[in-house]
Protein backbone atom coordinates (compact mmCIF):
# COMPACT_ATOMS: atom_id res chain seq x y z
CA UNK A 1 0.00 0.00 0.00
CA UNK A 2 2.87 2.37 0.79
CA UNK A 3 4.38 1.66 -2.64
CA UNK A 4 1.17 2.71 -4.38
CA UNK A 5 0.97 5.90 -2.29
CA UNK A 6 4.57 6.82 -3.09
CA UNK A 7 4.02 6.05 -6.75
CA UNK A 8 0.86 8.14 -6.83
CA UNK A 9 2.66 11.00 -5.09
CA UNK A 10 5.58 10.83 -7.53
CA UNK A 11 3.27 10.76 -10.57
CA UNK A 12 1.23 13.61 -9.13
CA UNK A 13 4.36 15.72 -8.59
CA UNK A 14 5.58 15.02 -12.12
CA UNK A 15 2.21 16.03 -13.58
CA UNK A 16 2.27 19.25 -11.53
CA UNK A 17 5.82 20.03 -12.70
CA UNK A 18 4.87 19.52 -16.36
CA UNK A 19 1.79 21.72 -15.99
CA UNK A 20 3.80 24.42 -14.22
CA UNK A 21 6.40 24.35 -16.99
CA UNK A 22 3.66 24.67 -19.61
CA UNK A 23 2.15 27.69 -17.83
CA UNK A 24 5.52 29.42 -17.39
CA UNK A 25 6.39 28.83 -21.05
CA UNK A 26 3.02 30.15 -22.25
CA UNK A 27 3.25 33.27 -20.08
CA UNK A 28 6.85 33.92 -20.96
CA UNK A 29 6.10 34.64 -24.62
CA UNK A 30 8.28 33.69 -27.50
CA UNK A 31 11.88 32.65 -27.08
CA UNK A 32 12.59 33.68 -30.67
CA UNK A 33 15.43 36.10 -31.17
CA UNK A 34 14.48 39.65 -32.10
CA UNK A 35 15.23 40.89 -35.57
CA UNK A 36 15.74 44.38 -36.90
CA UNK A 37 12.39 44.22 -38.66
CA UNK A 38 9.11 43.63 -36.89
CA UNK A 39 9.92 45.61 -33.74
CA UNK A 40 9.18 49.22 -32.87
CA UNK A 41 12.53 50.30 -31.41
CA UNK A 42 12.61 53.07 -28.78
CA UNK A 43 15.89 55.01 -28.57
CA UNK A 44 17.60 54.82 -25.18
CA UNK A 45 20.92 56.58 -25.87
CA UNK A 46 22.46 58.59 -28.69
CA UNK A 47 25.89 59.92 -29.58
CA UNK A 48 26.97 63.50 -29.24
CA UNK A 49 30.59 64.53 -29.81
CA UNK A 50 32.71 62.68 -27.28
CA UNK A 51 29.98 60.84 -25.35
CA UNK A 52 26.61 59.11 -25.29
CA UNK A 53 23.54 60.82 -23.85
CA UNK A 54 20.44 59.24 -22.38
CA UNK A 55 17.30 59.90 -24.41
CA UNK A 56 14.86 62.41 -22.98
CA UNK A 57 11.98 60.71 -21.18
CA UNK A 58 9.56 62.50 -23.50
CA UNK A 59 9.04 62.85 -26.32
CA UNK A 60 9.92 59.29 -27.31
CA UNK A 61 12.15 58.72 -30.32
CA UNK A 62 11.49 55.52 -32.23
CA UNK A 63 12.32 53.57 -35.37
CA UNK A 64 10.49 50.84 -37.23
CA UNK A 65 12.36 48.97 -39.95
CA UNK A 66 10.17 47.38 -42.63
CA UNK A 67 11.06 44.01 -44.05
CA UNK A 68 13.58 44.57 -46.82
CA UNK A 69 12.82 43.64 -50.39
CA UNK A 70 16.03 42.47 -52.07
CA UNK A 71 18.00 43.95 -49.15
CA UNK A 72 16.26 47.36 -49.27
CA UNK A 73 13.71 48.51 -46.73
CA UNK A 74 12.06 51.56 -45.23
CA UNK A 75 12.77 53.01 -41.80
CA UNK A 76 10.08 55.23 -40.29
CA UNK A 77 9.42 56.74 -36.91
CA UNK A 78 9.34 59.77 -34.71
CA UNK A 79 12.39 61.89 -34.02
CA UNK A 80 10.57 63.18 -30.96
CA UNK A 81 9.04 66.23 -32.62
CA UNK A 82 8.85 65.26 -36.29
CA UNK A 83 7.94 62.10 -38.18
CA UNK A 84 10.67 60.80 -40.49
CA UNK A 85 11.16 58.24 -43.21
CA UNK A 86 14.14 56.93 -45.12
CA UNK A 87 15.42 53.96 -47.02
CA UNK A 88 17.91 51.44 -45.68
CA UNK A 89 19.84 48.44 -46.89
CA UNK A 90 20.99 45.53 -44.82
CA UNK A 91 23.55 42.88 -45.65
CA UNK A 92 24.25 40.59 -42.72
CA UNK A 93 25.06 42.94 -39.85
CA UNK A 94 25.90 45.83 -42.20
CA UNK A 95 23.29 48.60 -42.16
CA UNK A 96 23.18 51.67 -44.37
CA UNK A 97 20.49 54.32 -43.94
CA UNK A 98 19.95 56.64 -46.89
CA UNK A 99 18.79 60.22 -46.83
CA UNK A 100 16.02 60.79 -44.29
CA UNK A 101 13.17 63.22 -44.84
CA UNK A 102 11.00 64.54 -42.04
CA UNK A 103 8.20 66.91 -41.26
CA UNK A 104 9.29 70.39 -40.16
CA UNK A 105 7.52 71.13 -36.90
CA UNK A 106 9.22 73.10 -34.15
CA UNK A 107 9.40 72.08 -30.53
CA UNK A 108 11.31 72.43 -27.29
CA UNK A 109 14.99 73.32 -27.88
CA UNK A 110 16.33 70.24 -26.06
CA UNK A 111 14.01 67.89 -27.97
CA UNK A 112 14.90 69.55 -31.26
CA UNK A 113 18.63 69.12 -30.55
CA UNK A 114 18.09 65.50 -29.59
CA UNK A 115 16.18 64.94 -32.83
CA UNK A 116 18.96 66.49 -34.93
CA UNK A 117 21.58 64.35 -33.15
CA UNK A 118 19.40 61.26 -33.53
CA UNK A 119 18.84 61.70 -37.27
CA UNK A 120 22.55 62.35 -37.81
CA UNK A 121 23.37 59.16 -35.89
CA UNK A 122 20.81 57.15 -37.83
CA UNK A 123 22.19 58.33 -41.17
CA UNK A 124 25.74 57.45 -40.06
CA UNK A 125 24.76 53.80 -39.49
CA UNK A 126 27.20 51.20 -40.80
CA UNK A 127 26.36 48.14 -38.70
CA UNK A 128 23.97 46.86 -36.09
CA UNK A 129 23.77 44.17 -33.44
CA UNK A 130 20.87 42.85 -31.42
CA UNK A 131 21.80 41.44 -28.04
CA UNK A 132 18.75 40.13 -26.22
CA UNK A 133 16.30 43.03 -26.36
CA UNK A 134 18.86 45.72 -27.17
CA UNK A 135 19.59 47.11 -30.62
CA UNK A 136 22.92 48.89 -31.08
CA UNK A 137 23.82 50.87 -34.19
CA UNK A 138 27.45 51.74 -34.90
CA UNK A 139 29.05 54.05 -37.46
CA UNK A 140 31.80 53.08 -39.92
CA UNK A 141 34.45 53.67 -37.22
CA UNK A 142 32.78 51.06 -35.01
CA UNK A 143 31.58 53.71 -32.55
CA UNK A 144 28.12 53.22 -31.04
CA UNK A 145 25.85 56.04 -32.19
CA UNK A 146 22.40 54.78 -31.14
CA UNK A 147 20.93 52.23 -28.75
CA UNK A 148 17.33 51.09 -28.54
CA UNK A 149 14.99 48.87 -26.56
CA UNK A 150 11.80 47.34 -27.92
CA UNK A 151 8.64 49.41 -27.63
CA UNK A 152 5.12 48.28 -26.85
Amino acid sequence: MKRISRLSLTVGLLVCAVLLLAVVTACGGSNEARTLEGTKWIMTTYAVPGTMKNALATPAVDATFSAPNSGKGQVTGSGGINQYTGSYTVNGSNLTVGAVSSTRMAGDAAAMQQEADYLAGLQSAASYTINGDNLTIKNNSGVTVLTYKPGQ
